[in-house]
């Protein structure tokens, strides 16, 4: 009995290891791709610019953190986001192919595959 809760327990941290590397480099080419996109654009838009691009990195900054604290709800939280992100972006419009899959790629399916992890990570740590 024990090797299973110790193999159950280590299956939970490899999962749990996978889900933060995921939102790790998400969330960090994210965070710099808006920052350098608001400094790029602050010579034409001036202070504005920077507060636009400054919502998404706060807001995932936020998201991670909740699923730092609190994996079952960060990971609902994680889903809810890409749901969000699916339709805020018109990932789901197929105008440009590239665009979407691209889009879908690096923004939606990163955060549907942790926050799955995280979700069942937390469910498991909570039944355990």
């Amino acid at each position: 009995m024990a090797a299973t809760e110790s193999a159950g327990r280590r299956r939970g941290n490899v999962a749990r290891l996978i889900a933060w590397l995921i939102l790790i480099i998400w969330g960090g080419f994210w965070v710099f791709f808006n920052v350098a996109s608001g400094i790029a654009e602050l010579g034409e838009l001036g202070p504005m610019a920077l507060i636009m691009h400054l919502i998404m990195p706060v807001a995932i900054i936020v998201l991670l953190w909740i699923c730092w604290r609190y994996e079952i709800a960060g990971g609902i939280l994680l889903l809810a986001a890409a749901v969000f992100a699916f339709y805020f972006f018109n990932v789901h419009r197929a105008d440009d192919y590239a665009m979407a899959l691209t889009l879908f790629v690096t923004l939606v399916l990163p955060v549907v595959l942790a926050g799955l992890l995280i979700l069942l990570c937390g469910l498991e740590a909570r039944r355990g």
